[in-house]
């Protein structure tokens, strides 16, 4: 168990990392990989980490961060102002820039405060980009600035930076379906983990989670870019159409499907679980991911295979089901339900 003071130190260094990130000019592919990094060493750094993305996506965004611009302007140094060019774009910008990180962080601070509170906050429009976020049993479908549409799976977080010299996508955990608009000048660009997804216009899904990534393309195809342990060259990996990738540990397996395996996969667009010949303990795992009551499976009844569409939300029927149809017992047990043979 995490001590209260260890606790707060996570969290503070997890507030640090969001205003570093926010405050950034430019935030770097190296960047990214330290702070991906730091979430992965421990449970708590990712418990912590998604408290507070998830509590700043929902803040407005804070007055002494809307006031970055009035204090910078107030505490220019007059020399600083009246002296030659060169001196306002040598020195200035690296004075400015330690104030952002340090009314970030002043912000990101306080926010712990507010997340340890149990504060309900609103959405902010962050310098770094756009940050999305879906809870628990959550979806969501966002237009970005090109064209694209990303819609969300349950519990997701990602970052988006969408501009005239770049198009990039940031999937910090969970699962996204991307519709690219095509752009050769601008590839648009999918950091999940350690992989890099490159492409120019087409129809694919990324999930990300606990460190592997799984890539599903339904049209056109992607580059997947693997990076390798001790600074080896990275790998790329072509997937094209029905074809999904699986990368974990700088190692990637390619696996061809057909259309309706991958249409099953990605049912969960419309809000539904479909599953083809899979043990029972299997489709526990993925009613879980989009319900806050668990689904338990125990001793031979999670070797039962079954197909079928359910509403992804809706695992009380299906416990019903497997209760009439399979003859299972069904028990509730607070935010569980076990299922059993007699």
């Amino acid at each position: 168990m995490i001590g209260t003071r260890n606790h707060r130190a996570i969290e503070a260094q997890a507030a640090e990392w969001l205003a570093r990130r926010d405050a950034a000019e430019r935030w770097t592919d190296d960047e990214e990989r330290r702070l991906q990094a730091w979430i992965a060493e421990s449970a708590a750094h990712r418990v912590a980490w998604r408290r507070l993305c998830a509590a700043w996506q929902r803040t407005e965004r804070m007055p002494a961060l809307a006031a970055v611009t009035a204090v910078e302007a107030r505490d220019e140094p007059p020399e600083a102002a009246a002296g030659p060019a060169e001196s306002t774009f040598d020195v200035t910008p690296r004075v400015l820039t330690r104030r952002r990180v340090a009314i970030a962080t002043s912000v990101a601070a306080a926010l712990v405060l507010a997340v340890g509170a149990g504060w309900r906050l609103q959405q902010p429009a962050l310098a770094g980009g756009q940050a999305y976020a879906t809870e628990v049993g959550g979806r969501e479908a966002v237009v970005l600035t090109d064209g694209s549409r990303v819609t969300l799976n349950t519990n997701t977080r990602g970052r988006a930076v969408v501009n005239d010299a770049r198009r990039r996508f940031w999937l910090e955990e969970g699962e996204a379906y991307f519709e690219v608009a095509h752009d050769p000048k601008r590839p648009f660009v999918i950091t999940a983990g350690d992989d890099r997804i490159t492409v120019l216009g087409t129809r694919f899904s990324v999930r990300h989670v606990d460190g592997r990534t799984e890539v599903t393309v339904v049209e056109g195809r992607v580059r997947l870019d693997l990076a390798q342990p001790g600074g080896a060259p990275v790998v790329p990996v072509v997937v094209t159409r029905n074809e999904a990738a699986l990368s974990e540990r700088g190692s990637v397996l390619v696996i061809s499907r057909t259309e309706e395996q991958v249409e099953s996969e990605l049912s969960w667009r419309k809000g539904q679980i479909a599953f083809e010949q899979k043990t029972l303990a299997e489709i526990a795992v993925q009613f879980n991911r989009y319900n806050q009551v668990q689904l338990v499976v125990e001793g031979e009844a999670r070797n039962l295979r079954l197909s079928g569409n359910f509403d992804a939300e809706n695992v009380e029927a299906f416990a019903r089901l497997a209760h009439k149809g399979l003859g299972l017992r069904s028990v509730r047990e607070g935010d569980r339900i076990v299922l059993s043979q007699d």
